[in-house]
């Protein structure tokens, strides 16, 4: 496997994390858990991004 379809499964992993993350953070009761989720979910989208821009200079 190429790198660059690592990177690819990679950013796809961390985004459907962040999503899921974030979906349950709307769906939590109480407060603690909601800001907890939401972080994780941050952290994810970061980690995605950061995958993306090192893809984009992969070419």
């Amino acid at each position: 496997m190429s790198l660059a379809k690592k990177l690819d499964n990679l950013i796809q992993v961390k985004t459907r994390l962040s999503e899921k993350y974030a979906r349950r953070a709307e769906a939590a009761r109480s407060q603690p858990l909601q800001k907890s989720l939401w972080r994780k979910s941050i952290r994810y989208r970061r980690q995605a991004e950061v995958l993306q821009n090192q893809r984009r200079q992969l070419g």
